[in-house]
């Protein structure tokens, strides 16, 4: 059948197909969390720390969530700047008390368990390596 341009069909017209689809997204549209790892060495150079800082802060004016490990070094600067822009955070610690932490995010069984797939020397780590690398599974 040919396109005469004047098609009954719904949705052969582009202006009413893209109505549709918004409203159809809208409908079905779950909320999307914006999240971010603020994560790196112990040892990151001081010259670093502003830029970390100063990326967090962006980010949490962007409405991201940090997630961190509360570990010396990198992720304290992250935090420090996702709190100073006001933003969410989530620092799971790997055992209560990490690095005077107050979080009271902690690993869960399921993180235990996928950290236990990806390790290749799992059975070697002491219950603290394993509490550690559990924690990373969450960031």
């Amino acid at each position: 059948m040919p396109n005469d341009g004047k098609s009954t069909h719904r949705y052969r017209n582009p202006t009413r197909w893209r109505a549709y689809m918004r409203a159809y997204m809208r409908r079905w549209r779950s909320p999307v969390m914006k999240v971010y790892a603020g994560i790196g060495s112990r040892e990151t150079p001081a010259f670093i720390w502003g830029c970390m800082q100063a990326r967090a802060l962006i980010l949490a004016a962007q409405g991201y969530t940090l997630r961190s490990g509360a570990a010396t070094g990198a992720d304290f600067f992250f935090e420090k700047g996702a709190l100073e822009g006001h933003g969410p955070t989530e620092i799971y610690l790997p055992w209560r008390n990490y690095n005077q932490h107050p979080s009271t995010l902690l690993p869960t069984p399921e993180a235990f368990l996928m950290a236990e797939q990806f390790h290749p020397a799992w059975h070697q780590l002491s219950r603290g390596g394993r509490c550690l690398h559990a924690r990373n599974s969450h960031i």
